[in-house]
């Protein structure tokens, strides 16, 4: 409680008795460095696999005196602060969850990709005769593109959580966005992968900051919309979403890209799959 709070020039705090990590808190206070004796505690009850209910118990020793008195008229004051305060987390909780949560329908699973006909599954890299040139031209595209300030990274997406449907998740930390004519030919490029010298949240860290300067590696290719960076997930994967115009171009794209991050990422980790038809918006439940 802060200072000069109910009469007690330098407040007080409930010291902690009991932690049940993920489940219940308990507070104890005593006297004589609290005013009362009782035990005060918060319990968390799953009710499925998103939804779950606090509960908020108190215990107190009998009062004596004067302070009996007082209890008829705390209760209600107690009851009325209790359900504030709860009502409170609940809004701040489930504005973390939607702020944070966006579900990938079942075939943007390209760890092991269900295919279908519609569904491009990644063939391996193009040769490196025609994959280097091809980056090369890009960062030439991407210079005259930067040059015209039609490259924009917009950060109205960073921060949301991306939950896959093989039980991993991770977050966007970074969104490019080239200006562009409207697409003719739809469709969504997820390239996943996992780095080979990368360890530690030191290191995950240094590289999200660097990857910055990997933007004219892709930008300058031809059908590019946009590309979401999505951080690395429980077993290290990162992956990126794109939305391209031509699903031929985006797999071109793809194929290229196979050559470069050979370079860093531990063999047999890169994989990459073309959605035809699709749009960003609809993959991910209209959430963007």
């Amino acid at each position: 409680m802060p200072k000069r709070r109910l009469g007690m020039p330098e407040g007080f705090a409930l010291p902690v008795a009991q932690v049940d990590p993920g489940r219940a808190i308990v507070l104890r206070e005593q006297p004589p460095q609290q005013p009362w004796d009782a035990i005060w505690s918060f319990h968390v009850h799953p009710r499925g696999p998103d939804r779950c209910r606090l509960l908020s118990r108190s215990r107190s020793a009998p009062v004596r005196g004067a302070a009996r008195l007082a209890a008829p008229v705390m209760e209600p004051v107690t009851l009325v602060m209790t359900r504030k305060m709860l009502l409170g987390i609940k809004q701040r909780a489930e504005a973390a969850g939607e702020e944070a949560t966006a579900r990938i329908e079942d075939e943007i699973l390209i760890a092991r990709p269900p295919g279908g006909p519609e569904t491009t599954k990644g063939q391996g890299p193009l040769p490196r005769r025609v994959a280097w040139p091809a980056v090369v031209r890009c960062i030439g595209s991407t210079a005259r593109l930067l040059a015209r300030r039609r490259i924009h990274l917009p950060r109205g997406h960073a921060g949301m959580r991306l939950r896959f449907t093989d039980g991993t998740s991770a977050r966007v930390y970074r969104e490019t966005v080239v200006d562009t004519a409207p697409a003719r030919q739809p469709c969504i490029l997820v390239v996943e992968f996992r780095l080979r010298a990368v360890r530690g949240s030191l290191g995950h860290a240094l590289f999200r900051w660097e990857s910055l300067f990997n933007t004219p590696l892709f930008a300058g290719f031809p059908g590019l919309i946009s590309k979401l960076w999505i951080a690395h997930d429980e077993h290290g994967v990162y992956r990126g979403l794109y939305e391209w115009d031509g699903p031929g171009q985006a797999e071109y794209y793809a194929r290229c890209l196979w050559r470069v991050l050979e370079l860093v990422c531990v063999p047999g980790t890169i994989h990459y799959q073309v959605l035809p038809g699709r749009s960003r918006g609809e993959l991910l439940g209209q959430r963007f």
